[in-house]
Order: structure tokens, then C-alpha cells, then sequence
């Protein structure tokens, strides 16, 4: 049973591309991460689940899955033989969902080598890139991983997969030259490049905040050296003259949380709030999920932008 609102007026659900944070954990530590404070051990999937999760999504429209949120590779613990990503992968493409993956590098080298099949069946792939300085990077993920983020990139230009150097973008990486670099690698890995400016989900996360002036002249000088092809951040659609379309959370996206200790996969419509929870998509019918009080206030923050103080 899910509480209803107050307010009638409310966005038309149009859910087709989602997120799926995968098992719950992760041997790195960076210090930016969003999943590491909502991350909870204590159990693994199971086939069962996944078949379950998989054909809610399918029966309801789903377009698109990226696999990320943790290392995607750890669905069953840090034993990485024990692994249930192939099928994962493979479950989804027999329901015709596209499937997008974002890893540190790790989850990529390892299909490589030993589920290359699975790793055929990726329609694109995300490598975080913290900086494009090899030292800079390891310090802020907490070990050695830049070598394993190019190899990861190089591995997806040899299989035609097509691939994107992602950047958190924050106050310390945002200078031109952390731009200048990041752009001369994506043009070496024949990559595409994206900054996702940090959004300060703890307190900790403030003091990497960058300012407005660092942000506008960071996409500037990003956008002086590359072709668009989407402009999701507001702010920045908005300098180029663009219209948005507003927060697509709840209506056109949400999150499929990592298994809980006590066996339950929630669902947020925020990949950033991951305590405003709804369900458990093992047991709920994801249909009524997304009809649920924490789904429907975004849906009616969208449709009333008004009503929002300042």
C-alpha cells in the first residue's frame, strides 16, 4: 500500500531510462562517492532476483538500464568469480533493454578477459575519470586505478563500444589545464567526454563544491573544445539558449537500489536521495512503485514549478 498526495496536479510517467546500482560493495574508497553512504552488506543477489527485476522493468516499458551506482562487477560480494553481471547483462538484452555500464575500469577489463560475450553486448560504456593526471586520479579513488580507467576506455575503442571519459566535476579539477587534459585524453581514446558537476549529497561533499564562476568557466573551455551532443546540466543548457525540459527524477528516471542486509531491492526516483525510498521491487509490482507518494511529489514539483519558494 503506497499514501496518496494532496496535490491533483502532477507530471505524465514517462519511465524508460533507469539505473541499477548493482551489489553492495566495493573494495575503493573515493572520496566523492555517492553510493558509498547508502551502501549496506550483509546480502547478494541471486538469479531469482535478477529474473525478477528484469521482467518488471520489461513488462513496463523499460528503454534503457546503465549498470553502475558501485563497482558493477561486485553484484555477489568482492569475489568477482562469483560475479552474476553477464547474466544481468544478457537477461536484459533478451528483453530488448539497452544496456549502458559505468565503472571505475574495473568491471570493463574484467569482461574483456573473461565474459567477452557479455562485453559484446554493451551498447556504451562510462569511465570515471577524477582527473586526467595519472596522480591525481589514484589519490582521490584511493588507489592505483588510473591505469585500468584507460585500459578500460582502450578496450571499448577496440570493440567498437562506444565510450565516454566521465568527470565529477569539482573545485579542485575544474582548471584548464585539468580540462585541456581531460579533452587530449578523450581524443586519444577516441572517447567522448562528460562532466557531472558534483551534487553535495553529505556535508563533506560542500567544501568540493565548485564556485559559479569555476563552473561557467570550466564549461566554457569545455565546450570551446568539443561538439555537443546533449547538455543535461540546466544551468548550462540554459547559457547556450537552450529550453530543459525540467528534472526528469520520478517521471522519466529513477534508481533501483543495491540489495539491502535483509534481502529487499528499494527503488528511489533520485539517484541522489537514497533514503526517499519506495518498496521493494522483489515483492511490489514496479507498476505501482512509480505510482507511490515519493514518486508522485516529484512528479507534482515538476508540474508546479510554481509552488516552489524562490
Amino acid at each position: 500500500m503506497f499514501q496518496s498526495s494532496s496535490l491533483d496536479s502532477e507530471a505524465r510517467i514517462a519511465i524508460e531510462n533507469i539505473g541499477w546500482t548493482l551489489g553492495n560493495d566495493c573494495p575503493y574508497r573515493c572520496f566523492h562517492c555517492y553510493s558509498m553512504s547508502a551502501r549496506e552488506k550483509g546480502s547478494n543477489l541471486t538469479r531469482s532476483m535478477v529474473d525478477r527485476v528484469v521482467g518488471q522493468l520489461a513488462i513496463n516499458g523499460i528503454k534503457t538500464v546503465n549498470l553502475g551506482g558501485n563497482e558493477p562487477l561486485f553484484t555477489s560480494g568482492i569475489d568477482a568469480t562469483k560475479t552474476l553481471l553477464p547474466y544481468i547483462i544478457s537477461s536484459l538484452v533478451e528483453r530488448e533493454i539497452i544496456v549502458g555500464l559505468t565503472t571505475a575500469g574495473i568491471t570493463v577489463n574484467c569482461l574483456a578477459q573473461e565474459h567477452p560475450g557479455a562485453f559484446g553486448l554493451l551498447n556504451d560504456i562510462d569511465v570515471s575519470i577524477d582527473s586526467p593526471f595519472p596522480e591525481e586520479h589514484d589519490k582521490n579513488r584511493g588507489a592505483s586505478l588510473f591505469g585500468k580507467a584507460m585500459s578500460a576506455l582502450r578496450k571499448c575503442e577496440e570493440a567498437g563500444i562506444e565510450h565516454t571519459a566521465v568527470m565529477c566535476g569539482m573545485s579542485w579539477n575544474l582548471s584548464d589545464k585539468h580540462i585541456d587534459g581531460l579533452v587530449k585524453l578523450a581524443r586519444e581514446t577516441k572517447s567522448n567526454v562528460r562532466i557531472n558537476f558534483i551534487k553535495p549529497t553529505e556535508p563533506q561533499h560542500l567544501d568540493m563544491l565548485p564556485s559559479p564562476e569555476l563552473f561557467y568557466r570550466a564549461s566554457m573551455r569545455l565546450l570551446e573544445q568539443c561538439d555537443p551532443v546533449e547538455l543535461g546540466e540546466p544551468l548550462l543548457n540554459t547559457l547556450i539558449g537552450g529550453s530543459g525540459t525540467g528534472c526528469p527524477c520520478g517521471t522519466k528516471s529513477f534508481r533501483i537500489h543495491s540489495i539491502t542486509p535483509d534481502g529487499k531491492i528499494p527503488i528511489s526516483p533520485c539517484v541522489y536521495l537514497h533514503d526517499y525510498r519506495a518498496g521493494d521491487i522483489l515483492v511490489d509490482d514496479l507498476y505501482d512503485i512509480v505510482r507511490s507518494y515519493q514518486f508522485r511529489a516529484f512528479r507534482q514539483r515538476l508540474a508546479n514549478p510554481g509552488k516552489i519558494p524562490g
